[in-house]
């Protein structure tokens, strides 16, 4: 078929619902060595030289076909380390030494083998892929 990129599903074609894919990966940056900017914390403990993020970047979703087992891809993100498509899902004002990051990471890995998918149900009658 002419126009069709590779791995773009045909029109009408059978999807099943329980196989879609997400896939993320993670991160995190200290601010240790940055700038330090004229700011007052209630906390005297707090500085903005200490602030500790950790984020989430979502890096594409696919689909199962019914029909042959293939993978499609809904959406692939253009740009996986854009801060435009990042979700921060821990801010902490911490010094970043290696244990603290060794600490985090850990947690991290931990909340991961923790995760339940969802189940969710959409149509796919009104799609469009290009």
């Amino acid at each position: 078929m002419k126009g069709r990129a590779k791995g773009t599903p045909l029109r009408g074609a059978s999807y099943d619902q329980n196989k879609k894919t997400i896939a993320f990966k993670w991160g995190f940056d200290g601010a240790s060595g940055h700038s330090q900017y004229m700011q007052r914390f209630e906390n005297s403990d707090n500085d903005d030289e200490s602030l500790y993020l950790v984020s989430l970047f979502p890096r594409r979703m696919t689909v199962l076909s019914k029909i042959g087992n293939r993978k499609f891809i809904l959406w692939n993100n253009p740009v996986p380390s854009s801060t435009n498509y990042y979700r921060p899902i821990r801010i902490v004002f911490h010094k970043e030494t290696p244990n603290f990051v060794k600490q985090q990471v850990e947690d991290i890995k931990r909340q991961i083998l923790r995760i339940v998918p969802p189940k969710t149900e959409y149509t796919m009658a009104l799609a469009q892929f290009f």
